[in-house]
């Protein structure tokens, strides 16, 4: 066991046998040597910082395609000096990532020569793939109908969802999951016709509820298992609840009221330290069917991961990585999987893609690259490059000693390369920085201003309270935010989602309300506390400080069930 104070913030941390074991196995074989990875300089936390400096994930902008020339929505603003293609010419076949391959100048760093060659290769706007009418997404697969979705797949009829799958109309929720009809709810599913709820397992007609599962006809209830007919926590008959259900008026006041009564409930009501679902040996939180796996967070079927975020189908032997799936021997990765292994310090690779490092959307059967971007098919590159195995070794051998001298080895992409400012990325969302504080830290800060149209305005006090009040004429008017004071549109899907369940129209911008509600949820940190029932020691997410009454697994289930 090693201890190591972090370079960036002074934190010590442990760097373990079974990690030194873990860095050699990813590390490339050249020339029957092993070039190994040596541990990395930084905490677990300012490692995921640093990744996070590179994604943006909701600020799009408008610009036109570097090759057709059409207008496009795109997550590069238009004093980005990148070549951002629309989504057709980027997989079209009339440009080769391979006519901007160019030589390693060893008088300048790695992350020279790499940020040269990112900024010319064509990158594409938006992340959004095998779609029906739903082109305005990102980091989105195979959804139909939708619009203005964020990670989120396999789906028809999403508005504004954030981490949404194999779900149907689907109206601002986030981390939902084989689900129908619902509306502002958080961590849900296999759940039916929900308003304004969380941490809901096989539910229906459920609202402004949480921890419930196999409930039905639920209002304002909290910590209950396979009840029905049930308000405030309370049981009430067919005719009770039909009536009550009859005199419901959803307008904003009246939602605000019914937010605070089931708060009131909700604080009374025992929390389970860790959402935990048949794992073994696990820490973190959001974990379902992981083995072995440490501080983790909303991760599904991992096995033998550390310190991974946002994790989907199978993972296996991934660390320090935020967002991947069916991906395994995989360190400092962000965003990509299926069938992707043995890969480090990368962004984006996906679709059977091996062996690569220090590469950015690379895919479609990709082996043995360094330092390349957007390679898809071809293996043995450097900077785009196509080498035999024998040169490409022998050059990449050259390379990591270089990188070795320069302090690069080991290490992800410095942040002065990143295509974004600290404000239009996770990194914003996650660690929180003034323009002063990102600076001094070496991130970046984007001052772009989009301009505002010179378009009527209402303001969100001027939206009537209730739906049945609000004709076809707003979909032509823009509403401005009463916090952010972003203006916005309701778009005619919108308004028919909103009436067919009876719901007021949203007074805030689809940003403000995607940070409303991820607001709700814990942030990934672990604390030490003690169980306030047994006095046992736990982990939790939720802060000492918390008003929660938070019991250790053995004795809240023995309170909820």
């Amino acid at each position: 066991m090693q201890d190591i104070a972090c370079k960036n913030c002074s934190t010590i941390f442990q760097v373990t046998p079974d990690d030194l074991a873990f860095y050699e196995k990813i590390s490339p074989t050249l020339h029957g040597k092993v070039h190994v990875i040596p541990p990395s300089v930084l905490c677990p936390e300012c490692r995921l910082k640093r990744k996070l400096t590179f994604r943006n994930e909701r600020s799009l902008y408008r610009r036109t395609c570097g090759k057709c020339q059409k207008s496009m929505v795109s997550l590069y603003s238009t004093d980005k000096p990148y070549n951002a293609y629309c989504r057709d010419c980027w997989w079209g076949d009339a440009w080769s990532p391979l006519d901007y391959g160019r030589d390693f100048d060893f008088t300048k760093t790695f992350a020279e020569n790499f940020d040269a060659l990112w900024k010319e290769v064509p990158i594409i706007g938006l992340w959004n793939m095998k779609d029906q009418n739903a082109e305005y997404n990102n980091g989105c697969f195979e959804l139909k109908d939708s619009y203005m979705n964020f990670n989120s797949d396999w789906g028809e009829n999403y508005l504004y969802n954030y981490i949404t799958e194999f779900s149907k109309d689907m109206t601002d929720c986030a981390y939902a999951q084989k689900s129908e009809l619902c509306y502002e709810c958080v961590d849900i599913m296999n759940t039916y016709h929900c308003l304004y709820s969380q941490d809901m397992e096989n539910c229906q007609d459920c609202y402004f509820s949480s921890d419930l599962i196999g409930c039905r006809k639920c209002f304002g209830c909290h910590g209950l298992r396979h009840k029905e007919g049930y308000i405030y926590n309370k049981k009430v008959s067919d005719q009770e609840w039909n009536d009550f259900m009859t005199s419901l008026r959803l307008t904003r006041k009246n939602i605000k009221i019914y937010k605070e009564e089931s708060n009131k409930i909700r604080i009374t009501v025992p929390k389970k330290a860790l959402h935990k679902t048949q794992c073994e040996n696990s820490t973190g939180d959001y974990l379902y069917r992981c083995k072995n796996s440490t501080n983790c967070f909303d991760l599904t079927s991992g096995e033998d991961d550390k310190n991974l975020t946002y994790g989907v189908g199978k993972t296996y032997k991934v660390r320090d990585t935020y967002a991947t799936g069916n991906s395994e021997w995989a360190y400092e990765f962000m965003g990509g999987g299926a069938s992707v292994s043995n890969v480090a310090f990368s962004i984006s690779l996906a679709e059977n893609v091996t062996d690569v490092y220090y590469s950015v959307f690379c895919m479609n059967n990709a082996h043995n690259l360094f330092g390349c971007s957007g390679i898809r098919q071809n293996q043995y590159c450097i900077l785009n490059k196509q080498y035999s195995k024998e040169a490409y070794e022998t050059l990449l051998e050259k390379i990591i000693e270089h990188m070795k001298k320069t302090g690069e080895w080991g290490t992800t992409f410095p942040p002065e390369i990143s295509p974004f400012g600290y404000n239009e990325t996770l990194g914003q969302e996650y660690f929180t920085l003034t323009k002063e504080e990102a600076l001094k830290k070496g991130y970046k800060w984007s001052e772009y201003k989009v301009a505002t149209p010179n378009i009527d305005t209402i303001s969100s006090d001027e939206l009537p309270e209730d739906i049945h009040d609000i004709t076809d004429d707003i979909l032509k008017k823009t509403i401005k935010c009463e916090i952010s004071e972003k203006p916005f549109k309701i778009t005619k899907q919108e308004l028919e989602f909103y009436r067919k369940l009876k719901l007021p129209l949203p007074n805030h911008h689809p940003d403000q309300r995607y940070k409303d509600r991820i607001a709700q949820r814990n942030p990934r940190i672990l604390y030490e506390r003690t169980c306030m029932n047994c006095h046992t020691d736990i982990q939790t997410t939720y802060a000492p400080n918390r008003p929660e009454i938070v019991y250790c697994e053995k004795c809240y289930l023995e309170a909820v069930y």
